[in-house]
């Protein structure tokens, strides 16, 4: 009698979590930052994750609530989890700009240089898509500017060149990224910035020596 009372408190306990876990995702995700600590405090765990890897820090990130993240940061959530793409919570904020979270993030001693499952780095996410401010963030932090991605070879700079982000190619010249390195078909920075038609890019990579 005792051992099945036992095997039911258990199945009893794993259904509670499993619900505490759920409405912490759905806190997170919502930026509600009081519901998360309550939730938190009721039992839920800080870096259970749902059917796709994700956590409530990925949830709170991806939907960029900033107090959200500073409570689960003071809850020990790992900085650092991926989910089932291999993406961390500070390439998915360096992606999507959110330049205040990924402040914390780094605070929190994220990783600067996680790869995502195509090898891209936060810096890398960053620096395509014109995000200046988190490009800052990331370079004073340490990010390696020289990374390549695992398929096009394609580095931070060869990113921003391509896509015309001149202030972002400017950043990286002065944190001394590498001008030349080639990617696919050969190319480098310049001749991204060049096939693109970004006339402005093009001519401050040349005046930094491009080739």
């Amino acid at each position: 009698m005792r051992k099945i009372f036992l095997i039911l408190a258990a199945l009893f306990s794993q259904v509670l979590f499993a619900d505490l876990n759920d409405d912490l995702f759905e806190a997170a995700g919502a930026g509600n930052a009081q519901l998360v600590d309550s939730l938190l405090k009721k039992g839920a765990k800080v870096n259970a994750k749902d059917k796709d890897g994700w956590t409530a820090l990925t949830f709170a990130t991806r939907n960029g609530h900033t107090e959200v993240v500073k409570v689960l940061i003071r809850a020990k959530a790992d900085i650092n989890a991926q989910d089932k793409t291999v993406v961390s919570p500070l390439v998915s904020a360096a992606f999507d700009g959110r330049t205040e979270i990924v402040k914390l993030l780094i605070e929190a001693k994220a990783n600067v240089n996680e790869r995502d499952q195509g090898g891209w780095t936060p810096l890398m996410q960053a620096a395509g898509n014109g995000h200046t401010e988190v490009v800052k963030e990331l370079i004073k932090a340490g990010a390696n500017v020289n990374f390549q991605a695992r398929k096009g070879g394609w580095t931070a700079l060869m990113s921003a060149a391509y896509n015309g982000h001149t202030e972002v190619v400017r950043l990286l010249i002065e944190a001394k990224a590498n001008l030349n390195v080639k990617g696919e078909f050969g190319l480098t920075a310049l001749g991204r910035a060049t096939t693109e038609g970004h006339k402005e890019t093009a001519e401050l990579l040349k005046a930094a020596g491009a080739e």
